[in-house]
């Protein structure tokens, strides 16, 4: 029933109640009377507006949200994965046939100068022990270090270690993983800026004359056939 219908019938029983009982019930003054009808004029063809349900706007709210985060949560750990898995790229701080410089130092503090491996094959791992994603690659690559090292392949895992990381529990790790090569570090920073590395795990291969022949991001199977055959015939070239 509409506004101006219910006020109506309300003003006709009003107007019953008065015939019936005209000493008890009061009659309408002109200015209520035409109060009503100025609300009536006002109402008059107009529709009851929809009751918001909260409860479905606040399930809707929360699912975005949700999605938001999770969203969220998996830009980041792409960040820690491959950015483009499995592919090579030249970084544009290297200009192309520019050898690769820059001095690395152990944990036990011993420099070792990009420049010195030059008729070697390198392999620079960077790598972090909170990565294990990381510590996949160096396992990778400790079989092809193995089988290649007499080559005269070299493999140089540079951690990217975060400030707060205690150097003792590094080395506990380290030991764990048995690796038959030292790992390093880049204090100056040179290395790491001049490859541009802004991920981990991000493996480099230098060839003989130190130029990059391979960049790879992310989780890849350097245990494979193909990155083999590629190391190998990087060692005959």
């Amino acid at each position: 029933m509409s506004f101006v219908a219910r006020s109506r019938s309300r003003f006709n029983k009003h107007m019953s109640d008065f015939q019936d009982n005209p000493e008890t019930v009061r009659p309408l003054s002109k200015m209520q009377s035409a109060e009503l009808d100025r609300l009536a004029a006002r109402f008059e063809g107009t529709t009851p507006q929809p009751r918001i349900k909260w409860p479905l706007v606040l399930a809707l709210t929360m699912a975005v949200v949700l999605v938001g985060i999770i969203i969220w949560f998996n830009m980041l750990k792409l960040k820690d994965q491959s950015v483009a898995e499995g592919t090579s790229s030249q970084p544009t701080s290297v200009a192309a046939g520019v050898p690769v410089e820059g001095v690395l130092v152990s944990v036990q503090g011993k420099e070792r100068a990009l420049q010195d491996l030059r008729g070697k094959v390198v392999i620079l791992a960077f790598w972090q022990s909170t990565c294990e994603s990381c510590l996949n690659t160096l396992r990778d690559l400790r079989g092809l270090y193995a089988q290649y090292s007499e080559q005269g392949l070299e493999v140089l895992p540079v951690e990217i270690a975060p400030q707060t990381e205690q150097k003792e529990a590094v080395e506990e790790l380290w030991m764990q993983l048995a690796m038959p090569f030292t790992n390093f570090r880049d204090p100056s920073g040179t290395v790491t800026k001049t490859l541009q590395i802004d991920s981990v795990p991000t493996t480099v291969v230098l060839n003989k004359t130190g130029q990059i022949a391979m960049i790879a991001s992310g989780s890849n199977d350097w245990a494979s056939g193909d990155f083999a055959d590629g190391i190998l015939q990087l060692l005959e070239e």
